[in-house]
């Protein structure tokens, strides 16, 4: 299977609902899904690399359409933290 990355930045304010979901995020991206699992990622960080600034994860998935929807349900999507999102 191809791999693909995800890379998501954090929306100006979202560090305390980056906090509140964090945990769950982290559970969710351990389990596979149906054509679908992450193999690595972790936060993107500030210069000062103090301050989490974002999320980059790479999955392992049959095609595009199923990290889109491994994606959608992950607890960040819920609480809106990101500004802009890609899937490359």
């Amino acid at each position: 299977m191809p791999y693909f990355v995800f890379c998501a930045h954090d929306r100006p304010g979202a560090g305390e609902a980056r906090m509140r979901a964090r945990e769950q995020h982290r559970a969710y991206i351990r389990i596979a899904q149906d054509g679908c699992r992450c193999v690595a990622g972790g936060p993107l960080m500030d210069e000062g690399g103090a301050q989490m600034t974002g999320t980059l994860l790479v999955f392992e998935a049959r095609d595009r359409k199923a990290v889109e929807a491994f994606v959608s349900n992950d607890p960040y999507m819920g609480e809106k933290i990101f500004a802009h999102s890609d899937i490359w």
